[in-house]
């Protein structure tokens, strides 16, 4: 139940990812990207992130630290110390969730760099979201 920042999801559910072109899957994300995930149940979920470290970004900024937020309780973080592809999980805290609410989701990332024309760009984005954990 991942939402692929690139399919055009609804404005409500996303928030901190830049709009980007039809041709790529991927997108910017400014220091907090978020999304709004409704959960058929409390679990166990596992929250699935994968992102894109860029080497242009990395180059100003060095390593940066990502973490990670379910409605609003930390559940994980992970240093980012080379542009690459990461896939990224970890298990969401039934106490993180609530009933018959959306759960909200999403990262910090550290260190972002600022262009030119103000905008911060922190790590490229493909999906945000939850898979049911094993039992």
């Amino acid at each position: 139940m991942a939402i692929l920042v690139s399919d055009g999801s609804p404005a409500k559910a996303i928030s901190d990812i830049l709009p980007g072109g039809s041709d790529s899957e991927y997108r910017w994300t400014n220091q907090k990207p978020r999304v709004q995930c409704w959960l058929e149940d409390d679990g166990p979920w596992m929250l699935a992130v994968q992102v894109l470290a860029v080497g242009e970004v990395m180059k100003k900024t060095g390593p940066q630290t990502l973490t990670f937020q379910v409605n609003g309780v930390t559940v994980g973080s992970k240093l980012l110390d080379e542009p690459k592809i990461y896939t990224l999980e970890f298990p969401v805290p039934r106490t993180a969730l609530v009933s018959r609410q959306p759960a909200k989701a999403g990262f910090d990332v550290d260190k972002v760099l600022v262009s030119t024309d103000g905008m911060k760009l922190g790590v490229l984005a493909k999906s945000v979201g939850f898979r049911r954990a094993s039992r």
